[in-house]
């Protein structure tokens, strides 16, 4: 998106719903790639606002930010702390409550499933694609085992357990920041049960240039169940940070 901006994409290593950063790549240029951090011991500490000059994390360039899922927690705060240097803030099935028991979100469902087809995959392969598709066919498992699939496979599973323990963020990390006027994307699964898709509702009282999607047919993997969708989306917010900054 133009030689001052990067976009970052988050996901948890080791996790139920973990990815190799490769949905939607279309609307991005090669340059962008995932930020990952080695070996967590819990959730990885975020720059205060007292903090956010400092040379090792941004300094004083400009950055757009998209994130997923738990990457969406991640991403959300980094936007809030580092502020008029964020141009653009993206958000897929974001994390809104670290606990599941503060959520509000559907029961799992299942729209389509192919029996047939879903026998004749191998059985550890046919497990993953089950917990998270909500169409169950032949041309969803194409993306999930292009984009998910190499995740799931190379993830470290010990990594996503300790983080587990510890999936919250600092309480005292960007609390108090202002509302973020940067152009930003919120999209959601209408059958989500990871996440839901209610919560995400109340961001919008923080971001106050957002522009807010829930798809029905997609669940938490959104951009795998509807990607013509999402990428129209994207598209439409790119298209919003460049206006916003030439």
């Amino acid at each position: 998106m133009g030689s001052t901006t990067d976009c970052f994409f988050h996901w948890i290593p080791g996790w139920p719903h973990r990815e190799d950063g490769r949905g939607s790549t279309s609307t991005f240029p090669d340059s962008v790639g995932p930020l990952r951090w080695k070996n967590p011991a819990g959730c990885p500490k975020l720059p205060t606002g007292s903090e956010r000059r400092s040379p090792s994390w941004w300094g004083e360039g400009k950055f757009a930010i998209l994130g997923n899922s738990f990457g969406g927690l991640l991403a959300g705060r980094m936007a809030s702390v580092f502020g008029n240097q964020v141009l653009g803030l993206a958000l897929l099935a974001p994390v809104v409550h670290p606990r599941p028991r503060d959520r509000s979100g559907p029961r799992r469902s299942i729209l389509h499933r192919d029996p047939e087809f879903l026998d004749s995959l191998d059985p550890s392969d046919a497990r993953e694609f089950g917990q998270m598709a909500v169409y169950q066919s032949v041309g969803a498992w194409t993306g999930f085992r292009d984009a998910a699939l190499p995740g799931i496979r190379a993830a470290d599973a010990q990594a996503g357990s300790r983080l587990a323990r510890r999936y919250q963020l600092d309480t005292d990390s960007g609390q108090h920041l202002p509302p973020l006027k940067c152009p930003t994307l919120i999209i959601t699964g209408r059958q989500d049960h990871i996440v839901g898709f209610e919560d995400r509702l109340g961001l919008l009282r923080r971001y106050e240039n957002a522009s807010y999607a829930v798809l029905h047919c997609a669940g938490h993997n959104v951009h795998l169940d509807q990607p013509g969708s999402v990428d129209t989306l994207l598209k439409d917010w790119r298209l919003r940070v460049q206006t916003t900054t030439s």
